[in-house]
């Protein structure tokens, strides 16, 4: 039996980030199905606002220009 893996586009993902990463230089931005669902300055408290909706969400830190 040959197993099927699911895969997923990062494409309006990295469309996502392009875009919102301007918004927020220095912080941490999060990007869940091509959608910003969350910013802060700390991972960790991104992570605990976000509580359990993380499952497929992408982190991503924002350099200062």
């Amino acid at each position: 039996m040959t197993k099927v893996l699911a895969t997923r586009s990062f494409a309006k993902d990295y469309e996502c980030i392009r875009e919102k990463s301007k918004l927020y230089p220095g912080e941490w931005i999060v990007i869940k199905d091509g959608k910003l669902i969350g910013h802060s300055i700390s991972r960790k408290d991104l992570q605990q606002m976000l509580e359990g909706n993380l499952k497929g969400a992408l982190f991503f830190k924002v350099e200062k220009d």
